[in-house]
C-alpha cells in the first residue's frame, strides 16, 4: 500500500515546464531530469507563455528552423507554438530574429530584438501584424493581466518606461510611464486586474483595460518583482521591499535580495548567497544558504540544491546550469 501511494504521489506531483540548458519539456521537480517527450532548443530567449486554457504555450528563441513542421518564408525562426501535452511543435514562426518576451492572451504577441512587436495567430502561425515600437535589452518577461498581455518594450534612460498592451484579439495599445532618473533596471509583475511596473524609485500601477497609471515613490531599485494575494515584492540592488498594495504599507525589507519569486502564497527572496521565504504579511518562514535562480512546482532551484518551498528542506539536487534555467508551473 505504501509503495502504491508513493507511486501515485510521484505521478501526481507537479512538474516544472520550461527550458533546462538546451532541453524544452517537463521535468521531475526534485532533480530537473526530463519527464516524457522533450525538444532540443539551441538558443532559447524567453520563458514559456501559456495559452489561457494551458493546452499550448509559446516560447521565444532563435533557430534556423526545423524540418517539421514545415515553415515557409525566409529569415530565422523566433517563435514556437507548442502543444503542452504532447510536447510537439505545432507552428514555427519566421520572425527574422529572436523574440525576447512573449505573451499568449489569445493571439500571441512577441517582442523582437529588432524592436518590432509581432502579433501571431497561434492556429495558423501567420503574423497578423508587425509594428516597430522600440526595444531595450534587459526588459522583463511579459505578463497576462485581466486577459491582456503586458510587455515592457523600451526603457528610456532618465525619462521612463514604454509599455505595450495586447488584447486577446491582438489589438495593440501603448503607453509611456514617466520615471525621472530612470535607469536600465525595470521589473514587471501582475495581479488579476493590475500590472505593476517598477523602476528606479517608482512603482507604477497600470490598469490594462484603460491604460490608466498611478505612480508612487519607494526607496529602492527594481530588477525583479513578484505578486501574490495583495502583496508586491520587489528585489534589486538595494535589497527587498514588500508592500501591501491595498494600503502601500511596508511589510518587510532587507539589504541583500536582488531576486524575488512567488510560489502560491509564499514569497522567495534571494541574494548574496542567502534565500529567505516569507508569508504575504512579510513574516519569515525559513532561511537557507544558496542562490535562487528559479522557483516552480513548489521547489526552489538553488544551484545545485533543490529546496521545498513550504519548509526550506533540501529535497534534491539539480545540475548546475551554465546556459539556461527557465521553468514555470506547468
Amino acid at each position: 500500500m505504501r509503495l502504491t501511494l508513493a507511486l501515485v504521489s510521484a505521478v501526481l506531483a507537479p512538474q516544472p515546464l520550461g527550458v533546462v540548458e538546451h532541453t524544452l519539456g517537463r521535468f521531475e521537480r526534485d532533480t530537473l531530469q526530463p519527464v516524457g517527450p522533450t525538444i532540443a532548443v539551441e538558443e532559447p530567449h524567453a520563458r514559456p507563455a501559456l495559452a489561457p486554457d494551458g493546452r499550448r504555450f509559446a516560447i521565444g528563441l532563435s533557430s534556423s528552423g526545423l524540418p517539421d513542421p514545415p515553415t515557409p518564408g525566409r529569415g530565422r525562426v523566433g517563435l514556437w507554438i507548442v502543444d503542452a501535452g504532447a510536447m510537439r511543435i505545432e507552428r514555427q514562426v519566421r520572425t527574422g530574429i529572436a523574440a525576447e518576451a512573449v505573451v499568449f492572451p489569445g493571439m500571441v504577441a512577441a517582442m523582437l530584438q529588432s524592436g518590432a512587436l509581432v502579433v501571431v495567430d497561434p492556429d495558423s502561425g501567420e503574423i497578423l501584424s508587425r509594428r516597430q515600437i522600440g526595444f531595450s535589452f534587459g526588459t522583463p518577461d511579459g505578463e497576462v493581466v485581466a486577459g491582456r498581455g503586458v510587455l515592457v518594450n523600451e526603457v528610456r534612460r532618465g525619462r521612463g518606461i514604454e509599455v505595450a498592451v495586447v488584447s486577446a484579439a491582438g489589438r495593440v495599445r501603448r503607453t509611456f510611464i514617466r520615471v525621472p532618473g530612470m535607469t536600465r533596471d525595470v521589473a514587471l509583475a501582475g495581479s488579476d486586474r493590475r500590472a505593476f511596473i517598477v523602476g528606479k524609485g517608482r512603482i507604477a500601477t497600470l490598469d490594462p483595460a484603460t491604460l490608466r497609471v498611478r505612480t508612487r515613490r519607494f526607496d529602492g531599485v527594481a530588477s525583479t518583482a513578484a505578486f501574490t494575494g495583495t502583496t508586491l515584492a520587489i528585489g534589486g540592488t538595494r535589497g527587498l521591499r514588500m508592500y501591501d498594495t491595498r494600503t502601500w504599507r511596508l511589510l518587510a525589507r532587507d539589504s541583500r535580495s536582488t531576486d524575488v519569486f512567488v510560489s502560491g502564497r509564499t514569497i522567495i527572496a534571494g541574494g548574496r548567497g542567502k534565500i529567505t521565504a516569507r508569508s504575504t504579511t512579510g513574516r519569515v518562514l525559513w532561511r537557507a544558504a544558496g542562490d535562487a535562480t528559479a522557483v516552480a512546482a513548489g521547489r526552489v532551484y538553488a544551484q545545485p540544491a533543490v529546496l521545498d518551498v513550504a519548509t526550506g528542506a533540501r529535497v534534491g539536487t539539480h545540475p548546475r546550469n551554465l546556459y539556461a534555467l527557465s521553468v514555470i508551473d506547468g
